[in-house]
């Protein structure tokens, strides 16, 4: 199975992407972290505007993913945005 696995370099990067956020998903942080994670969560559940640069593209992403129904917390769901993206 490892070496049809291991033939390909797409199920590669597949299983270790799975891999990856499985484990980012068990290290989460369930709540608000350092520096501007609680700030960057306000901004991108209201689509408000973040101290400079603004980080309009993560605000954009960042709203998608907290208006979502797949957590408890505007925070969580936040952390689980970045380890989609971590495994992506």
């Amino acid at each position: 199975m490892f070496d049809r696995l291991l033939s390909r370099p797409i199920y590669l990067a597949i299983f270790v992407a799975v891999v990856v956020f499985v484990v980012y998903l068990q290290t989460l942080a369930p709540s608000v972290d350092f520096i501007d994670a609680g700030e960057l969560a306000t901004d991108c559940a209201t689509l408000g505007i973040c101290h400079p640069t603004g980080y309009p593209v993560f605000t954009l992403i960042g709203w998608v993913f907290a208006h979502l129904p797949i957590a408890s917390t505007v925070i969580l769901r936040m952390n689980i945005m970045a380890a989609f993206f971590t495994a992506l």
